[in-house]
Order: C-alpha cells, then sequence, then structure tokens
C-alpha cells in the first residue's frame, strides 16, 4: 500500500506541477488577446478577468490528457534513473500492478473531461458570448434617442419618450418573429439595460402583448421584466472577404477564418444545345403549385417516374401533380399570356429547392423548356435543371367515378383529431377507421400492442352508414396544405379511394387511397 500511495503521489504532483504550467502560458497568452481588443474598445475591460476565467476548464479540456501523459514519463524516468524502480519491482511492484494504478487517475481525468465537455462548458460558452456582447449592447443603448423610433433589425423596434441619466422612460418594444406571424409587444414605464454581464434588457412595470395566431392576443402585466437582447449577436457589424493564394479570408469584428478553395474553371455548366419552349407564368402560382403537390411525391421508387412532379401546361393552365403510387395531389393555376403546352416531369429535388427559392409575389417568371431540360428565369434567379426522362401515369384514371357522399368538417378540429390518434401509429401501422353515420364521424385507432383510441366528431353528413381506413400521415399532410377553415371530403365506397379538397375552390384537389384494416 505505502509503493501504491508513493507512486500515485508522484504521478499526481507532476500532473499539477505541468498543469499548472501550462495554464499559466495559456492564461497570459489569453489575457494579453482580450486586453488588446479591450484597448481597441471592441469589447469591456472589465469582464476581461471573467472571460478569461470561465474559459479555464476548457483549457483543462485540452492540458490534462497531455500533463498526465509528461507526468507518467517523467515519473517512470525519476524511478528508474535513481534505481528505485529496480527496488520496487524486488518487492513485487510489476508491470500489471504499474498498469492498474495508472487506470485509476487515467479514469479522474476522462470523467473530469467529460464534465467539462457536456456539463461545465456549453453554459460557460454561453455566458462568455454574452460578456463579450456587453459593450455592443452598451453602445447600441446609448446610441438611443428619445422621441425617435429606432429599428435594431428586422424583428426589433424601439421608442422611448425621454431618457434619464441611464434608463429609458415611457418604452415601446416591438419584437417580430421573420419567420412567423407571431409577435410581442412591449409597453413599459422604464427600461435599463444590465450592464453587469449578461446582456438582458430590464422592463419596469408595464405590459406585454404576444400574438400567436392572426385572432390571439395574449396580454400579461408585470411589474419587472427581463428580456435578452438577442438582437445584438446579429449585428456583428462588416464582414470582409478576401481571396489571395487560392485561401479565401473571412473575418468580421470578433471573427476571423481562413478557408480553402477550388478553381472556378473546376465548376461544372450546364450546357443546353437543344430546341427550348418558352412559357411566362407568375411566380407565386408557380410557387403554389410546388408547395402543395411536392409532398406526395415519392422518393425513392423503383418506378424513376414517381420520384418527380409533373408540370402541364394547357389551353392557359398551369397543373402541377404529384403521386407515390398511394396518394395524389393536384393543383391548378391560371396562367397570364397563354403559351405553348408542355408535359414535363421536374425532379424531387429540383421541386423542393425550387419551392424555396420563388417569392410568393406577382413576379412574372420564364420557363425555359426542353426535351430534357427546364429553365426558370428572373430578376435575381436563374435556376436549370435536367428533366426526368419518363412517360408520367395518366393521373386522371386515379379519380374515382360515380356519385360522391360528401363531407364536410372543420379542418383544426379533424387536425387535432388525428394529431391525437397518431400517438398510437409507428412506422409500420399507420391507420386510422373512419366509420361515418349522419352527422357523424368516428375515428378508431389501434396498434398490435392492443393499444386504441376513439373520438367522435360532428361533421356534415346526410350519406348512408360508411366504414373506410386510411393512412393518418396521408391525411395530416392534406390538412396541412389546406387554407379554408372547412375541408371536404368525397367518399365512394368502402373500396375505393376519397378525393380532398376546399368546399369554395378546386385549384387543389388531393386522392388518397383506402386502407385495408
Amino acid at each position: 500500500m505505502i509503493l501504491n500511495r508513493y507512486f500515485l503521489k508522484t504521478i499526481f504532483s507532476y500532473t499539477l506541477a505541468i498543469s499548472v504550467v501550462f495554464i499559466l502560458i495559456i492564461v497570459s497568452s489569453r489575457s494579453i488577446q482580450y486586453l488588446e481588443q479591450a484597448s481597441k474598445g471592441e469589447i469591456n475591460p472589465q469582464v476581461v478577468f471573467y472571460v478569461v476565467l470561465y474559459r479555464l476548464p476548457e483549457f483543462l479540456e485540452l492540458i490534462l490528457p497531455l500533463s498526465f501523459f509528461m507526468s507518467v514519463v517523467l515519473t517512470i524516468g525519476k524511478l528508474s534513473s535513481e534505481n528505485e524502480l529496480t527496488i520496487m519491482e524486488q518487492l513485487g511492484f510489476s508491470n500489471s500492478r504499474i498498469y492498474s494504478l495508472l487506470s485509476i487517475p487515467a479514469v479522474l481525468i476522462a470523467l473530469l473531461i467529460f464534465f467539462f465537455s457536456l456539463v461545465l462548458n456549453p453554459g460557460l460558452d454561453l455566458r462568455v458570448k454574452s460578456l463579450l456582447e456587453i459593450k455592443s449592447l452598451e453602445e447600441t443603448f446609448d446610441a438611443l434617442l428619445p422621441g425617435e423610433f429606432h429599428k435594431l433589425n428586422d424583428s426589433y423596434l424601439i421608442y422611448a419618450k425621454e431618457k434619464r441619466n441611464d434608463e429609458l422612460k415611457d418604452v415601446f418594444l416591438l419584437v417580430k418573429d421573420s419567420n412567423r406571424e407571431s409577435s410581442l409587444t412591449i409597453v413599459a414605464e422604464g427600461l435599463r439595460p444590465n450592464r453587469s454581464g449578461n446582456g438582458d434588457l430590464n422592463f419596469g412595470k408595464g405590459f406585454s402583448y404576444s400574438k400567436e395566431e392572426p385572432d390571439e392576443i395574449f396580454s400579461v402585466k408585470f411589474d419587472n421584466l427581463k428580456l435578452k437582447a438577442d438582437f445584438m449577436s446579429k449585428n456583428s457589424g462588416e464582414v470582409n472577404f478576401e481571396l489571395k493564394d487560392g485561401k479565401l479570408t473571412v473575418s468580421s469584428k470578433n471573427f476571423h477564418g481562413d478557408f480553402a478553395t477550388i478553381s472556378a474553371d473546376d465548376f461544372p455548366e450546364l450546357e443546353v444545345n437543344e430546341d427550348q419552349t418558352n412559357t411566362t407564368v407568375m411566380s407565386s402560382a408557380l410557387k403554389r403549385i410546388l408547395t402543395k403537390t411536392s409532398f406526395s411525391m415519392a422518393s425513392q421508387d423503383v418506378r424513376y417516374y414517381l420520384n418527380g412532379l409533373l408540370l402541364e401546361h394547357s389551353s392557359g393552365e398551369l397543373k402541377g401533380v404529384a403521386t407515390d403510387g398511394h396518394r395524389l395531389a393536384l393543383s391548378v393555376s391560371e396562367t397570364k399570356g397563354g403559351g405553348p403546352e408542355m408535359r414535363n416531369i421536374l425532379p424531387r429535388k429540383a421541386a423542393l429547392e425550387l419551392a424555396k427559392l420563388l417569392s410568393p409575389d406577382e413576379t412574372p417568371i420564364e420557363m425555359l423548356v426542353g426535351p430534357t431540360y427546364i429553365g426558370i428565369k428572373t430578376d435575381n434567379l436563374n435556376f436549370a435543371s435536367k428533366l426526368i426522362d419518363g412517360k408520367y401515369p395518366d393521373y386522371e384514371k386515379v379519380f374515382p367515378s360515380g356519385e360522391p357522399l360528401p363531407m364536410v368538417v372543420g379542418k383544426e378540429t379533424l387536425q387535432s383529431a388525428l394529431s391525437r390518434a397518431s400517438v398510437l401509429s409507428n412506422e409500420k401501422y399507420r391507420g386510422v377507421r373512419f366509420e361515418l353515420s349522419k352527422g357523424a364521424l368516428k375515428l378508431t385507432a389501434n396498434n398490435p400492442e392492443q393499444e386504441s383510441a376513439e373520438e367522435v366528431l360532428e361533421v356534415d353528413y346526410n350519406g348512408s352508414d360508411l366504414e373506410v381506413g386510411f393512412n393518418i400521415g396521408y391525411l395530416i399532410d392534406v390538412l396541412s396544405s389546406l387554407e379554408e377553415e372547412s375541408v371536404m371530403f368525397e367518399f365512394y365506397g368502402e373500396d375505393s379511394s376519397c378525393v380532398i379538397k376546399e368546399p369554395s375552390s378546386e385549384n387543389e384537389v388531393y386522392v388518397i387511397m383506402p386502407m385495408r384494416l
């Protein structure tokens, strides 16, 4: 036991000493770097100490493994040079014993690094970022003038009636989510930024109004409110690009990076040497068609022509059709100016990307279509893609024939019910049963684990009793693409497809095949 303690004590002593030396070197280097930034006014000088302190666990992640390795080398070397290792071997201190003892500090260091990297460092990194943003927050806050609206970025708009010392009085703040229709409005008696390190905005007495839906506004009265000034991270100033000797340098206020490049001469070009037909359509119309139908495309079907979207232009109408063999989506938009007839299959990837790139406004776009190629041109977009060479199936035969049994139900009501029922579904079992009777729709879902759920909805239905099963995922996809408050189902029997559309429009029509449950 004495030899074990002596060996471990030597290991830990060397590890500690080497770690301290490395820490001093790294801390000194980083401190000089941060002090240089502080002298240039890029960060607050008061936070330099805390930034370095919060970076210590990050430094230790690199230092500890190296220190432990060097301590093992130094310990073995010391014991060998002083013949202590020979004496210890004679006393039964074998190599296997050394290995078992070394595993103790190795495991401790590994656990410590695991704690630093996964638990401690993520929170400290956020803290450091907040500290480095204090200077920018102060500059922004100090630049605000009373009696004027200030747009901090695309999401933040602020107004203050007056400014007293370090506080704004009678404040109005609008925070709008650019990706959604939601917004937050704050009206408060005062506003003071937290200059101590977390970058928060502290509001005095006031009200907050949040808008998540067009017709829903929630108001909250508060005495004190803290709001994270995350707009500062989005306003990092100018970004500089420099290309030199085949290397791209990107730098900004708090960032510097070097990236390797390849020659632009090696970039492939799509050469088109074929006859083209031109058609002019509105950007909003094409975007709507792609958005409303693309989810029904197949992804890796052996019938390769289904892994795309059919664009069909004739008689002043542009149609988009997508199907995976189990469901079909059809969207129709009128075109201005006519144009030649065309029928082409757009690849899945091209359809999805084009839906993202097109603007939802009435900007005219030019479609250049050849036998194997399609091009989309606008003032700021030039999109090209090869077409799928194949014959798209006659989608009109998919629509069921006969006298339909119509059912009208609230979209949100049905969506909510299907979402609850989908809890019981999995990748292999996705079915839901529709049991129709006059004025009522009974939804039934179960799975092989003997779990089941039932829900009855009030619907507008006057036909005969009917039972039919559908893939619940297909239904949810269709409902998500519809815009009206109500949705119409047209049933044609237990073994026939179902047609789904909006009651007041047939611009979008969806067909879903039944399932046997």
